[in-house]
């Protein structure tokens, strides 16, 4: 079913991506194949934020491999407010099915 994943207010200053993996462990065609999609909502929070409200879906061709990752978005985060948004949709294989890359939160 649905996953929620919130950024709550007093997460630290930074960039964040945030990744799908592919649990599966199927090759290729598991992630890729699949209908997953991301809601994506970010309320403005005035000042310099942005506001965001779009669905992504799974991009439609992926490299080959069982242990790949789904890179879909990036937001930087200042003083607790979202202040930039940048979509990614990259898939990549990652090192291990078990090990999520530091720059990934899912």
């Amino acid at each position: 079913g649905p996953e929620v994943t919130s950024v709550m207010p007093d997460v630290a200053d930074g960039t964040y991506r945030f990744c799908v993996r592919n649990f599966s462990g199927e090759s290729s065609g598991g992630l890729c194949d699949s209908s997953a999609k991301v809601r994506v909502e970010i309320p403005s929070q005035g000042g310099d934020s942005v506001n965001v409200a779009q669905t992504r879906n799974v991009p439609s061709s992926c490299p080959s491999g069982s242990n790949l990752l789904w890179q879909v978005f990036e937001v930087q985060i200042t003083d607790g407010v979202v202040t930039n948004y940048q979509t990614l949709d990259n898939i990549v294989d990652s090192e291990s099915p078990s090990s999520v890359p530091s720059e990934c939160f899912e």
